[in-house]
């Protein structure tokens, strides 16, 4: 499971600033592994962040698993 830069057990300093970018580099990394469908979950701003990475459609989503999320104040901020 990945940890977004400085957080849970990457703790330093919190950053979301790459976010996005981040979520989309792990996407590209599946897809270059040969993933043919993904499953993406998260918590909090990381449920958000599944959400929106997965209605892109780099890779088809086959389910989501959402807790906790800010979805709406993530959504309006999220870079394109």
């Amino acid at each position: 499971m990945a940890l977004y830069r400085n957080h849970g057990a990457s703790e330093e300093v919190p950053d979301n600033e790459h976010i996005a970018r981040d979520a989309r580099a792990a996407l590209a990394e599946l897809k270059r592994l040969g993933a043919q469908r993904v499953f993406l979950g998260g918590a909090s701003c990381g449920g958000t962040t599944a959400a929106i990475a997965g209605a892109e459609g780099r890779l088809p989503v086959v389910g989501l698993l959402i807790m906790s999320s800010p979805a709406v104040a993530a959504a309006t901020a999220w870079p394109r």
